[in-house]
């Protein structure tokens, strides 16, 4: 797994940015399991049992992926040719940290 670049998204809306190394990078991240999910801009990883286990609605997160999302959010670039994760798109990132998205 490679090194990437991304923004995490708190429930309560805080963004931070995050290097992610590791499967365990991702999953501390995101407070369990994590399952990838598809947006216009690239991947978004969230907790994979967010809903079953009760995790709050991630509004900011919701506003960027089109649909409910609860808990912690992790925004990355889209996946390479490979299938590799990629660091977020600088627009993406700026556009975030700006609350532009």
């Amino acid at each position: 797994m490679k090194t990437v670049n991304g923004l995490r998204i708190a429930e309560d809306g805080t963004v931070t940015e995050v290097t992610l190394k590791s499967l365990e990078g991702y999953q501390a991240a995101v407070g369990g399991l994590i399952e990838c999910v598809q947006f216009e801009g690239g991947d978004m990883y969230v907790n994979e049992e967010g809903l079953l286990i009760g995790l709050s609605p991630n509004f900011r997160a919701s506003c960027i992926a089109g649909f409910v999302v609860v808990g912690p959010a992790i925004i990355l670039g889209p996946c390479d040719d490979e299938g590799n994760n990629t660091s977020i798109l600088p627009s993406w990132r700026d556009a975030i940290l700006r609350g532009k998205a």
